[in-house]
């Protein structure tokens, strides 16, 4: 049964109730997202979690209200639980905190009203609509070939990519496009379901983990359980290579609006498909308007981060895009730009008339991502003199992201 657990509001000065926001996280070690609780009561919000109750989520002391999530896939009980969780606190902001609540919000959104499945309820939908913008351009926000035909079709630069149902034809788009490429799952995220292929063997070897054929039982019963919107689309996606060095936005938007764009370049990564774990926050006017334009064509709300490539003529390429706060954000207020304060402030007083050119970065600045930073070892001399973004007021949350840390280490040895 749901039962949250309130602790005292503090209200903002001049009487003004604070911005309502609920985080929901389905991924109970997702490290980035456990960051956001602490942006987000900066900006004044009051917030609450929906999450599992092992989630680094609820190890934040900024959550005021808990909603504990049951172990399960069954779409139809995670939406009982948000549909419940919506009703109990009514927030002003739903957030989708990682990629599976992303999946979950798009079935939900696509699946609702269909095939005798009952509509969302009233309350839901509206946060839905109000949190997301428009419901109907998810498919193009999470799966990223759909991001990226988008893209071009609007006139930002993305690699050319081939649709591949079968390994014979991702040799054959492989062959069109020469090697290396790059071949992509539809719904990747932080570095899974990514892969470069610089040899005929290497595709040959991604092709029979990805796309062999499988029996159809293991679908079946998956619907059968209400757990197909886990299941991922067979089709990869082969993409030209590109070479340059990462680059990331973050936007805050509402209604197709932009307000806000945070745009950083990555000055260390682990590896060349795992997201960055030191950014160096700079002005990168191409980005924001990348930013802005894809923005605009979904009609979306909330928080849509992206992805570029940096190539040795200073030209962006999108990648991909994450439909939601992305590590980025929770740091962006030591570059200048606040993009949680921004968005709560445009609830609760939207401004009117013509369109405004969005904010950006005002400060280059450097922070060294925690624990991601330190995963292989102990910070060298040159990580030293970074700031590091520690969670030195939050000890629970920090005891728990000390384990993870631990748990990485004896992945690595």
């Amino acid at each position: 049964m749901l039962s949250p657990d309130d602790h005292a509001t503090v209200r903002p000065a001049g009487g003004r109730p604070p911005a309502r926001v609920l985080l929901v996280a389905l991924e109970a070690r997702h490290i980035s997202s456990c960051r956001l609780p602490a942006a987000f009561a900066a900006a004044g919000a009051e917030l609450a979690a929906l999450a599992a109750p092992d989630s680094l989520m609820f190890r934040s002391r900024h959550i005021a209200t808990r909603f504990p999530l049951e172990a399960t896939l069954n779409a139809r009980r995670l939406r009982a639980r948000l549909e419940r969780a919506v009703a109990a606190f009514a927030p002003d902001l739903l957030v989708p905190c990682d990629e599976r609540t992303l999946w979950l919000m798009d079935h939900l959104a696509g699946e609702a009203g269909r095939a005798g499945l009952a509509a969302l309820s009233p309350g839901l939908a509206a946060c839905l609509a109000r949190s997301l913008g428009r419901l109907d351009t998810l498919p193009d926000r999470i799966h990223k070939p759909l991001t990226q035909r988008l893209a071009r079709d609007i006139g930002v630069r993305a690699p050319v990519d081939i649709p591949a149902a079968t390994l014979e034809e991702a040799r054959a788009a492989a062959l069109q496009l020469g090697y290396p490429v790059v071949v992509k799952r539809p719904r990747s995220c932080g570095g899974s379901g990514v892969a470069i292929c610089r040899t005929p063997e290497e595709l040959d070897s991604i092709g029979a983990r990805w796309m062999r054929r499988k029996s159809r039982w293991p679908r079946l019963k998956a619907r059968l359980l209400e757990r197909d919107w886990m299941t991922p689309p067979s089709q990869v996606s082969v993409q030209s290579y590109i070479e340059g060095r990462l680059a990331v936005s973050c936007a805050a938007a509402m209604a197709g609006r932009t307000l806000g764009v945070l745009t950083a370049v990555a000055e260390r990564r682990t590896r060349d498909l795992l997201p960055a774990d030191v950014l160096r926050y700079v002005a990168r006017p191409d980005l924001v308007a990348a930013s802005a334009a894809l923005v605009a064509a979904f009609g979306a709300s909330g928080f849509v981060s992206f992805d570029f490539l940096i190539d040795a003529e200073d030209r962006a390429w999108l990648l991909e895009c994450n439909a939601r706060p992305t590590p980025v954000l929770p740091f962006g207020a030591r570059a200048g730009l606040d993009l949680a304060a921004l968005l709560l402030a445009y609830l609760r007083a939207p401004a009117d008339g013509e369109a405004t050119t969005p904010r950006t970065v005002a400060e280059e600045t450097r922070v060294a991502l925690f624990p991601q930073a330190v995963m292989q070892g102990p910070p060298d001399a040159e990580l030293r003199a970074i700031w590091q973004a520690v969670p030195w007021d939050e000890p629970e949350l920090l005891r728990a992201l000390l384990v993870e840390l631990r748990l990485a280490r004896q992945g690595e040895e």
